[in-house]
């Protein structure tokens, strides 16, 4: 049975999702404001299964977002305290079902890794809490409580990963601004082509389009 995320509530969560992106892009606060998000009233009805407690991925990393914003205060060492504790709280704490059951480290013909979940859900929401990593991580606002923090190469290799692992429609579509994102901090030239490459294959298995962000890409990379 497919997850309530990608079925019952996904017609809801799309525009939100759609809405973290452009505001990313343009640097400015959601237009959905946050407390119109469903995340603690799915909880208290549905549980923490794998469908709501990837949903809080994700509204962390709007939060973060609406935080980098042009119209907001800059992120607070306090702020960014509270967002980093709150993202290991959730990577800890996963239900089983939003935890891997696969992961093999990058080697040989493998660039990236490979990481496996049982389900849909469990792929977006890990996804989405390596990309807030990334976000709070790009702020270099850290103290001597972030000293032992992970490179954000690491979390986005990881991203890409698991986006390359899973051939569902939905996680394919739903790892693509991320991917763009992620990108940015592959260091060496055999990845980049790999994402590139990747890229091409969700705009032929899923129809979405990806050019305007491998050119994007091509144009950093000076390719």
């Amino acid at each position: 049975m497919k997850g309530l995320f990608f079925e019952q509530q996904f017609s809801a969560y799309i525009h939100q999702l759609r809405d973290i992106w452009v505001a990313y892009a343009s640097r400015r606060s959601t237009l959905i404001p946050l407390d119109a998000w469903r995340v603690a009233q799915d909880e208290a009805v549905h549980g923490l299964n794998q469908d709501t407690y990837s949903n809080r991925a994700i509204f962390i990393t709007a939060r973060i977002i609406n935080g980098l914003s042009r119209e907001s205060i800059d992120l607070s060492e306090t702020n960014l305290r509270n967002l980093w504790a709150e993202l290991q709280s959730w990577v800890v704490d996963r239900p089983q079902t939003v935890r891997c059951i696969m992961e093999v480290e990058a080697s040989g013909d493998n660039t990236f890794p490979i990481i496996l979940f049982s389900n849909a859900p469990a792929a977006c929401g890990n996804m989405y809490y390596h990309i807030a990593s990334i976000l709070l991580l790009a702020t270099g606002k850290k103290s001597s409580r972030f000293s032992a923090l992970v490179s954000p190469v690491c979390h986005a290799r990881r991203i890409i990963g698991i986006s390359i692992t899973h051939n569902e429609q939905a996680t394919l579509v739903n790892s693509i601004h991320l991917i763009c994102i992620a990108a940015q901090q592959i260091p060496t030239f055999i990845e980049k082509i790999a994402v590139l490459t990747h890229l091409r294959k969700i705009e032929d298995d899923t129809g979405w389009k990806t050019k305007r962000h491998i050119l994007d890409l091509e144009h950093l990379w000076g390719q």
